[in-house]
């Protein structure tokens, strides 16, 4: 699994059940497309683009950030993010819904192939949107491939 910022909160603590207030559809394509981006970062294995989606004020960031460097020191990564999607919007925040497929590519560690339903929190950082927070809703160990002997 990719390591992001691990803040389980209930919607109503992610402020994202009363406020009736919505922003635009540019805002949402946005906060998408960064999601989109850390997960392409972390394919590169480009820890500073990885991070750049993060924000920076965020509570877990120093330590997305180092398992996030750690990660990618021991792996290579194969990250397909299968579904991204806005599922509430407010002026606070945009919570987008993924699911997450990550398989080792290389790497001496044990590393389990995985695919991660979650909420990613986004708030705004100047005119960017980053996350904030995630809530893994799911979790599941995928089963590897044989490799067929010949």
């Amino acid at each position: 699994m990719i390591p992001r910022p691990l803040f389980t909160a209930s919607l109503a603590a992610l402020g994202l059940v009363s406020g009736c207030e919505r922003v635009s559809k540019a805002d949402e394509d946005a906060a998408v497309a960064s999601v989109r981006a850390n997960t392409e970062a972390m394919n590169r294995a480009d820890l500073e683009g990885a991070m750049a989606a993060i924000h920076p004020k965020s509570p877990s960031y120093d330590r997305s950030r180092a398992q996030t460097e750690t990660i990618l020191e021991q792996f290579k990564l194969a990250c397909t993010l299968e579904d991204a999607k806005v599922e509430k919007s407010t002026a606070e925040g945009i919570l987008v819904r993924f699911v997450l497929v990550t398989r080792k590519v290389s790497g001496d560690e044990d590393f389990p192939d995985n695919r991660v339903t979650g909420l990613h929190l986004l708030k705004r950082d100047g005119a960017a949107w980053k996350i904030w927070s995630t809530q893994v809703l799911s979790s599941e160990k995928l089963e590897t491939e044989a490799i067929p002997l010949r």
